[in-house]
């Protein structure tokens, strides 16, 4: 069976953070993105994945090359310009042997996939939008069915007064080959304002499989942290084998953390990276690899890319730290704050929450 990731997009909702590096590789507990739902395929069945890249694609494929480390074999497909979700799709139409799985590379879900599969075969659908409850609604796009589960229509960000179920697009699709046939050839289309819509026009048999599965759209620095949360707090347990988190500290390998450092979990710590003496950890928290966090220093709530310091008597809380960035000792960087890569902050300097630091600029 075959599957594609849609993994193209810059990302702008993460930005600053994605001008360095795609959102489909944003690390989740120092892992990419993408390694998540590539570590589950073969379980289901798929042996064969294409990746449709634009924004920074030797980052993606440098790193996961052929696959062979996840038991399948990946392709590469380059849109030399944004084909859109459904065009992406539509240009390796030759390349398609049967049913596909197309999901989106910016979600973070533990959908049992099989089940969705099964779904789709026995309504013979030639569609299938895997649906997903939210709490409103108003800031997706609704998805109304029948006592079926057969789609009748979306509804792209209702107003309140027109809510009528809480079910949205999850991101996630089956399609048979001929769904396909809707998508013109060489022009920009999107699944969800073209083909979907086209489809239902021609009577042809959607449907939506209802999953209560964990669902967690990437796209803004609060779900990115909100996810570490859950993930360290184990709301949900990760498909990674190895990577357990079962206790209040998960580390790395050669890590340091002095004994007078005042830890408070959940924790996540990478490789080589050194917690000096006094220093305040209040979980949630993500340490990546070569981190340093300096004497007498406190972060709470915090996610920190590789190759971080954060100098003595700097203070972080609830913001994301970019690889590389600095923070000067007696720092202190106010809750919400995105620093991409290379940022400097001043010694003494208080960043006030909620900004955001492009790459390599200094505070």
């Amino acid at each position: 069976m075959q599957a594609v990731i849609l993994a193209g997009g810059r990302g702008s909702r993460l930005h600053p953070l994605t001008e360095t590096i795609p959102k489909t590789m944003i690390p989740i507990l120092n892992r990419p993105l993408l390694e998540y739902p590539l570590s589950k395929f073969a379980d289901y069945g798929i042996d064969e994945v294409f990746l449709t890249l634009h924004h920074l694609p030797e980052s993606i494929s440098n790193y996961f090359g052929s696959g062979q480390n996840f038991d399948i074999a990946l392709r590469y497909a380059l849109e030399e310009r944004p084909m859109g979700t459904a065009g992406g799709v539509k240009s390796l139409e030759s390349h398609f042997t049967g049913t596909i799985v197309v999901s989106n590379g910016d979600v973070f879900t533990n959908l049992d996939l099989s089940r969705a599969i099964s779904f789709h075969r026995e309504k013979g659908a030639i569609a299938t939008i895997v649906l997903t409850q939210v709490d409103s609604p108003s800031a997706f796009g609704m998805v109304e069915t029948d006592s079926d589960h057969r789609i009748l229509g979306f509804v792209e960000k209702p107003l309140p007064e027109q809510v009528t179920t809480n079910w949205i697009n999850a991101g996630t699709y089956i399609l048979e080959p001929g769904a396909l046939s809707y998508v013109p050839d060489k022009e920009s289309c999107m699944f969800e304002r073209d083909l979907f819509p086209n489809l239902l026009d021609s009577h042809a048999p959607v449907y939506g499989f209802p999953s209560r599965a964990y669902w967690m759209d990437l796209g803004t620095p609060v779900n990115y942290l909100k996810l570490h949360n859950d993930l360290l707090y184990r709301e949900i347990t990760t498909p990674l084998s190895d990577l357990n988190i079962t206790g209040s500290v998960t580390t790395g390998k050669q890590y340091e953390v002095h004994q007078t450092a005042e830890i408070h979990g959940p924790l996540m710590v990478g490789s080589r990276t050194i917690i000096q003496a006094k220093a305040q950890i209040r979980g949630p928290v993500t340490l990546g690899n070569d981190c340093l966090l300096g004497s007498e220093s406190m972060v709470q709530g915090i996610v920190a890319w590789d190759r971080v310091i954060i100098g003595e008597a700097a203070t972080v809380s609830c913001s994301i730290l970019g690889n590389d960035v600095v923070i000067g000792p007696g720092a202190k960087v106010e809750a919400g704050s995105v620093l991409a890569d290379q940022v400097r902050v001043r010694p003494g300097v208080t960043v006030a929450g909620g900004t955001k630091a492009e790459p390599g600029i200094v505070l």
